[in-house]
């Protein structure tokens, strides 16, 4: 399938009338709980309308670029993706990525949670729309139990 961001169907004569979110896996395995959220707040904006698709070209040279590297890199093309670098080029795309300098500066430990803890929608609602104060508090909360957990 030739979807836009693992997503949108550029082939459709309107690419925003049909998604699939959920339809690729972690590469290397792990939870697919973020990527699904954050593919489902960037259909939202598209439907909104408050964020546009590219054109059916980029979108399709897009598509033809990663799927030559996919290749080059497994032999084969999958509905797999990086994790932390799929999650981060949807986070960017939608305006809720946070910037890791500014939170290096600003809050080391929420940084040092975000980079080297456990991936959660959590990170993804510290900026941008829809962002929660509470978040913060959240994600220092998993990366505590995550570590409880291994001292068990």
């Amino acid at each position: 399938m030739r979807l836009h961001k693992w997503i949108f169907p550029f082939n459709l004569e309107h690419p925003s009338t049909l998604t699939f979110v959920g339809s690729c896996l972690p590469s290397g395995g792990g939870a697919s709980n973020v990527i699904v959220e954050l593919q489902a707040r960037y259909v939202t904006q598209v439907l909104s309308g408050k964020h546009k698709l590219p054109s059916v070209e980029d979108m399709r040279e897009e598509w033809t670029t990663r799927r030559e590297a996919m290749f080059k890199q497994l032999g084969c093309f999958r509905f797999r993706v990086p994790l932390f670098k799929y999650q981060e080029e949807i986070a960017n795309e939608i305006g809720v990525l946070p910037s890791f300098l500014r939170l290096l500066f600003t809050d080391p430990r929420l940084a040092f949670n975000f980079y080297f803890g456990p991936l959660l929608p959590y990170h993804y609602r510290l900026v941008g729309k829809n962002s929660k104060p509470e978040c913060r508090q959240y994600a220092l909360e998993a990366m505590q139990k995550t570590w409880a957990f291994f001292h068990l």
